[in-house]
């Protein structure tokens, strides 16, 4: 009974999500949204000669609704079993796939719709734009902030569990510390998208409306972002990681107690796998980022290139976080199989007419 309501859920889901990607093809001819791919050439920032609009349209149309499904597939398996949501090391798991889902059904959808229209935002409103930003911006740094965090809570949890054994230290080394990160990343990316006073000169014709807040203007805000939010994060991310699987290597040739080591290898492998995804094409950017800031232009087409992908490493979160999920593996298996099931027993019903009853003449 359980399985059939899940595979319910997952119906509904698709079901409606292919009916929205129908409908957002069935718009595409409204007016005012028929221009030449030369005014894209002038207008979005690079040349279409390394990364073509059809190429750019159909390199996310495939991952995208099965990234969205994916997303909602775990969180309501980590959310409705208490067993996967109790343990501390699935919470930051939990909160990545929620900003990452936010951020595909906003940002990669909106990013989608654009190259559908030969280059052009739709809906065309500053409320949009500044929405669209604050996804681009906010979500994905806050990602990057999250998995810094959970980078180094890793350790914790592995190697220094008598800091979180007793509910008042969970409190201080687990929860007020994932709050505070969630609450200041909110708190930083509301007050300069909305409130910040300065006016957006937002551009129609380029992707994410121009992907500049006004509030890079001011210095100080810009240079705290970019090293606060990018640059520290993505050197944390590859330092805590890289400590973590060498020092899980030197534990496993001191700890000789099966069971020990394989709860470690499995809590290390989590999040390993996840920051490897994501310093696939992070760390390269910040390395180009970091060479820019210093004079040397290196390859710029490259570093579009690997801007442009990003979206695709959000994308690709929630099928990493499943394979380091075998809990799950099973569920999704029997979901498969009871589908199977239904449709083959539908395919095999066959409806017997009832009998023509007599009529009886009195």
């Amino acid at each position: 009974m359980i399985i059939t309501g899940t595979q319910l859920i997952v119906t509904y889901i698709y079901t409606n999500s292919v009916a929205y990607l129908l409908i957002l093809i069935t718009t595409s001819n409204r007016d005012g949204f028929q221009q030449h791919n030369e005014q894209f050439n002038d207008d979005f920032g690079y040349d279409a000669e390394y990364m073509s609009v059809s190429l750019c349209f159909w390199l996310l149309v495939p991952f995208s609704m099965p990234s969205i499904l994916c997303s909602l597939f775990l969180l309501i398996h980590l959310l409705g079993t208490r067993t996967l949501r109790q343990p501390i090391n699935n919470h930051s798991i939990i909160v990545v796939l929620i900003l990452g889902l936010i951020y595909v059904s906003i940002n990669v959808s909106s990013t989608t719709t654009f190259y559908r229209l030969n280059c052009l935002v739709w809906p065309q409103s500053p409320t949009f734009c500044s929405i669209w930003l604050f996804v681009d911006y906010g979500v994905y740094n806050a990602i990057t902030v999250l998995l810094a965090w959970a980078s180094f809570e890793r350790h914790i949890l592995v190697f220094h569990q008598q800091l979180v054994n007793t509910h008042l230290k969970k409190i201080i080394f687990h929860y007020i510390p994932l709050y505070f990160l969630l609450i200041y990343m909110s708190a930083f990316y509301i007050i300069v998208m909305f409130f910040y006073p300065c006016t957006n000169d937002w551009n129609y014709t380029s992707d994410v409306c121009g992907d500049y807040g006004c509030y890079h203007d001011n210095d100080f805000l810009s240079y705290w972002e970019l090293y606060l939010h990018g640059t520290v994060p993505v050197i944390l991310i590859a330092f805590f990681n890289i400590t973590l699987l060498l020092r899980v290597i030197c534990h496993k040739r001191t700890v000789h107690q099966p069971i020990v080591w394989k709860k470690y290898r499995k809590m290390a492998i989590q999040l390993l796998s996840i920051s490897a995804l994501y310093l696939l094409v992070n760390f390269p950017l910040f390395f180009l980022a970091m060479m820019h800031l210093v004079g040397l232009m290196l390859n710029e087409p490259a570093s579009e290139i690997l801007m442009y992908f990003t979206d695709h490493v959000i994308m690709f979160l929630p099928f990493v976080c499943l394979g380091c999920l075998p809990e799950l593996w099973k569920k999704l298996k029997n979901i498969f199989y009871v589908k199977h099931w239904i449709m083959t027993r539908i395919g095999t019903t066959q409806v017997t007419p009832l009998p023509i009853q007599p009529r009886n003449n009195f």
